[in-house]
């Protein structure tokens, strides 16, 4: 990854974490705003987000880009396939 010129070879915590965040932050954002769907959708977002996250590097050791944005993937669907149905539970109409 290039910063500036440079070449970064290590990821910080920061925007790890940071990342992370701001894709959790963006599920919950779209779950308010768009409201829940229905829940096979949300079961299509957990098995999305379990495959991104138990996705192995492809041919070697993964970068840093790689393990960012498999991260980012499967934290953002795997909060936007659990919190539907937990959403629909909280204004009181029926998961299914």
């Amino acid at each position: 990854m290039w910063f500036y010129g440079r070449e970064v070879t290590d990821l910080s915590t920061q925007w790890l974490l940071f990342s992370y965040a701001v894709a959790g932050l963006a599920a919950i954002l779209l779950l308010l705003v768009a409201g829940a769907r229905r829940w096979y959708w949300h079961g299509i977002g957990l098995l999305i987000g379990l495959v991104a996250g138990l996705l192995p590097p492809f041919g070697g050791p993964g970068g840093n880009l790689f393990y960012l944005v498999t991260g980012t993937l499967c934290v953002f669907f795997l909060i936007w396939g659990a919190g539907g149905p937990v959403l629909r539970l909280i204004r009181g109409k029926s998961c299914f």
